[in-house]
């Protein structure tokens, strides 16, 4: 934990080199997105970024957060997951409760999103309360639709 924490520590961590903690930080990462409101969202973007199978496990954790700034360093980091493990992650980040959290995570959806993702995209697009979001998610419905 006491490694965990030094590299999170720096207001800007170099996350290269932190990923290099490997999977063993994990446990530790998934208690700081639980109970450190500063290194939460740090926690969960380095979760995201060590390759481990693991890793959307603890990332889900920062997408049920209470603290939508952690929600939104979720949607950062889930695009750097399988397509397959960041599903069930994108899902929860675009049915948020808060507007932020749906922008951050239209705005990082991965070139390759799961079917599902692209349905809840295309009904955000019809949908959207927000006039602004609702563009971005035409935007973005757009966008994986010239992909297919």
């Amino acid at each position: 934990m006491d490694e965990v924490r030094q590299a999170l520590e720096p207001e800007e961590p170099n996350y290269a080199q932190a990923a290099s903690l490997g999977p063993t930080a994990l446990p530790h990462l998934a208690e700081l997105i639980e109970s450190d409101r500063m290194l939460a969202p740090k926690a969960v973007y380095l979760a995201g970024v060590i390759s481990s199978p693991d890793s959307a496990r603890v990332v889900l954790k920062g997408a049920r957060s209470s603290d939508p700034g952690v929600r939104v360093a979720t949607a950062g980091t889930a695009r750097y997951l399988p397509s397959d493990a960041a599903s069930e992650i994108f899902l929860t980040l675009l049915g948020d409760d808060h507007a932020g959290v749906r922008k951050a995570a239209l705005l990082s959806i991965p070139r390759s999103p799961s079917r599902d993702i692209r349905a809840r995209i295309a009904t955000l697009a019809q949908s959207e309360q927000d006039a602004t979001l609702r563009a971005i998610a035409k935007e973005a419905h757009e966008r994986l639709s010239q992909l297919q």
